[in-house]
């Protein structure tokens, strides 16, 4: 137990913010306490607050990106950003469908199932947009993929396909 110096109660020390310069390693005023000193603070003085906060953003940008990427993982998946690490270490740092390495800044897509939203396995956005495209309908994607090796097969001589001339926008001459 803790007594804040504004508010002059006792209070449990997990209500108090951390401060390594204080001999018990926590602040002296309550959060409570401290959240109200601030909101006066910014109405008093709203460009010396508005001038810190900017400030403040500016030096914890990697902070403040890391969570938000962490509450869109947990609001979107359940998953905290160690799970979806975890995962991709499980993966061995590859695309699970077609096994290539994020080299973009992109993060690894989070594949899941639409209708149960059970999450599945973690994707590259290539591969994420085919099954997107294909509705997860893997009847669809066995005859798209029968399809290319049909023509793969062919000669290019026996191939239906025909190629549109050069030059003049694809229009047949």
């Amino acid at each position: 137990m803790k007594r804040c110096y504004k508010c002059q109660e006792e209070k449990k020390q997990s209500e108090f913010n951390k401060n390594k310069t204080n001999k018990d390693g926590y602040a002296d005023e309550c959060r409570k306490c401290k959240s109200q000193y601030a909101k006066e603070y910014a109405k008093k003085y709203p460009e010396k607050a508005k001038e810190y906060h900017k400030k403040w953003r500016h030096s914890n940008y990697d902070k403040i990106t890391q969570k938000k990427k962490d509450n869109h993982l947990k609001y979107y998946y359940g998953l905290s950003l160690a799970d979806r690490d975890a995962m991709l270490a499980a993966q061995n740092n590859v695309c699970f469908i077609c096994g290539t390495t994020n080299t973009s800044d992109r993060e690894f897509c989070i594949d899941h199932d639409h209708k149960t939203n059970q999450i599945r396995k973690l994707l590259c956005g290539s591969c994420n947009k085919g099954l997107g495209s294909f509705m997860d309908n893997s009847n669809n994607l066995r005859k798209a993929a029968d399809y290319i090796d049909y023509f793969k097969a062919l000669p290019l001589e026996q191939s239906l396909l025909i190629k549109a001339p050069r030059g003049n926008g694809g229009k047949t001459p």
